[in-house]
């Protein structure tokens, strides 16, 4: 095989974006098991803006009964409404897998596992469903037909 690489147009997704407002799609979730129950990775795809499709952030999302607390606005944000009202609410990420939201973000230093320092990543600090967000009266907001149905 032949291929011609340019270097400098080689873009990381992982590479941090400055602190602000973005509006995300969910493109996977890795689901683990700990000591103390389930949670999983959230892949988020920025997909406005000036980083659109090439910018991802990920999230950790716990479903253990003492990390619900702050899962429930991640869910309700994507969701398009507050779910914590709710009697039932039936999680199934295969549903979630596309939808958006908008969320903020900052930039965090954290220890490279290499021992060269500090690197820099940016982390998700809040969650908006597009319409409740800062700027929301001008996104609109599509969901598709069958996530977040509770089930009896």
């Amino acid at each position: 095989m032949q291929i011609t690489i340019r270097p400098s147009e080689v873009v990381n997704l992982f590479d941090p974006v400055p602190d602000g407002l973005y509006r995300v799609r969910i493109t996977e979730f890795a689901d683990k098991e700990g000591d103390k129950g389930p949670w999983c990775v959230t892949s988020l795809l920025i997909c406005e803006g000036e980083f659109a499709e090439a910018r991802q952030l990920s999230d950790n999302w716990m479903f253990m009964d003492s990390g619900l607390w702050r899962t429930l606005p991640k869910l309700s944000a994507f969701a398009g409404r507050d779910i914590s009202d709710d009697e039932e609410f039936v999680f199934d990420s295969d549903e979630f897998i596309g939808l958006e939201a908008m969320v903020t973000t900052k930039q965090v230093t954290y220890p490279k596992k290499d021992g060269s320092g500090d690197g820099i990543r940016s982390e998700v600090v809040e969650y908006y469903p597009p319409d409740d967000s800062p700027v929301g009266s001008s996104i609109s907001f599509a969901p598709s037909s069958s996530w977040g149905e509770k089930v009896s």
